[in-house]
């Protein structure tokens, strides 16, 4: 199963904006870059984003990720630690479309930051575009509300 995306594997760069009903709206940069380990059997990825500054400014580090894709008995299973503190598993299910591949993403375990109940990320690959959305749910703010979209091209 975890071969049917290797094709997301190289590097990626894109635009993204963020929101939720407790921040300020924003843009940020992004680069993925993914990496098969097939003698492991996984998928690496680490992630970078850079938070743009809303008067023209220089941009800041926001945010760091990285983590693992792996197939288990039971289908994908997508492992992350985010800022170095957050821990987040994901199972994953893969619907093949005519241009590319979409994988849903929905968390089984998340720790180390209790606000954060659930969360969602949906993936869309077609050639040489990978565009992705994320929605969470944070315990006063009840339902998966949109948090993060992009679009990354292969660079």
């Amino acid at each position: 199963m975890l071969e049917r995306l290797h094709p997301w594997c190289g590097a990626w760069e894109g635009e993204g904006q963020g929101e939720f009903p407790t921040i300020t709206p924003f843009s940020y940069r992004e680069r993925l870059v993914m990496t098969a380990d097939l003698p492991r059997g996984l998928i690496r990825f680490e992630q970078w984003a850079w938070k743009r500054s809303g008067d023209g400014g220089p941009e800041s580090a926001s945010h760091h990720e990285v983590g693992a894709i792996v197939s288990d008995a039971d289908g994908l299973v997508l492992s992350t630690i985010q800022n170095g503190t957050r821990y987040e598993r994901l199972r994953g299910v893969i619907t093949p479309r005519p241009d590319g591949l979409q994988v849903d993403w929905t968390s089984e375990a998340y720790a180390a930051d209790p606000r954060v109940v659930r969360s969602t990320r949906r993936f869309l690959w077609s050639g040489d575009t990978l565009a992705y959305a994320m929605a969470m749910e944070l315990g006063g703010v009840a339902g998966l509300r949109p948090h993060l979209s992009a679009e990354l091209r292969r660079t």
